[in-house]
């Protein structure tokens, strides 16, 4: 802002400086013609900042509730003057490991208390994975949304579409990395940009229970083909990948063998194998 005044701000221009959350044209035209915002001659309708900060406004969305910035202004508002925002831990989905792949990961299956999780034939053995969900209450609508699916969509939007448009006035830019050590000093700003990573943190949760799940289920699955003398090697295996990798290696494996796709099946299992140094000679 003091760049493009050629003067220091004023105590009072200072404190009036803020990112507003509006819903309707008109709100968003009286907060800019806010006197100590109006001083400083910025803030004009057809102004850079002006038009910058109205394409940031949820009034630009038929469902302005939903927009991210809408929905970063509820929580810490509710968070500054209220109570920290409601969490619970709930389960959303029980799947069948033998049908691991016929439902997104992403999908949910609220159970409510007294339902069944799951049932299988008296006498037949079926191992089932559970997967929690850590939901988390929007203060403005009161809707249950997963924490991390929602707090992902603010962090991109913020990456991808708010600071560009703020900082450039545009989007169609080298996007922002979602993933920087934070613990390690780096030499300069263009370091820091050449070293961070690429997939953001709702992405490496996402990818942590993923493979966690599909470690255990496609270890035993594999056991099943090569033995039990072959656990460890495969144990280590796994172990030495990481998560990312795990599901897009094996996810669309055990999808495939789901599907009734032996042969990309067995191809990939025989490749593993051989990758976890397994003694495959008296596997028929």
């Amino acid at each position: 802002m003091g760049h493009r005044l050629d003067r220091p701000l004023s105590g009072q221009e200072s404190k009036a400086l803020e990112v507003p959350a509006l819903t309707r044209l008109e709100d968003f035209e009286t907060w800019a013609k806010h006197k100590h915002r109006a001083s400083t001659g910025l803030f004009a309708p057809g102004d850079d900042l002006y038009e910058r900060l109205l394409r940031l406004q949820p009034l630009q969305r038929k469902d302005s509730d939903a927009h991210p910035l809408r929905v970063l202004t509820a929580h810490t508002n509710y968070a500054k003057h209220r109570e920290p925002s409601l969490s619970v831990t709930r389960v959303a989905q029980v799947t069948r490991d033998s049908d691991l792949t016929r439902k997104p990961m992403d999908s949910l299956e609220i159970m409510k208390v007294g339902k069944v999780l799951a049932s299988v034939p008296l006498g037949t053995r079926e191992l089932f994975s559970i997967w929690p969900e850590v939901a988390v209450q929007r203060p403005h609508t009161g809707q249950w949304l997963t924490l991390m699916k929602d707090v992902g969509e603010i962090v991109d939007w913020v990456r991808t579409i708010a600071l560009p448009i703020l900082i450039m006035g545009r989007t169609d830019l080298p996007r922002i990395p979602p993933q920087l050590n934070i613990d390690v000093a780096y030499d300069s700003t263009d370091a820091a940009w050449r070293a961070a990573g690429e997939i953001p943190a709702a992405k490496v949760m996402q990818n942590a229970i993923g493979a966690a799940g599909l470690r255990v289920s496609m270890l035993d699955m594999l056991v099943l083909t090569y033995g039990e003398g072959s656990r460890d090697a495969f144990r280590r295996w796994f172990v030495a990948m990481d998560d990312a990798t795990v599901m897009a290696r094996v996810w669309p494996v055990l999808d495939a063998a789901t599907r009734q796709n032996h042969g990309r099946y067995a191809l990939a299992i025989a490749e593993w194998a051989e990758e976890a140094g397994v003694d495959t000679s008296d596997v028929g």
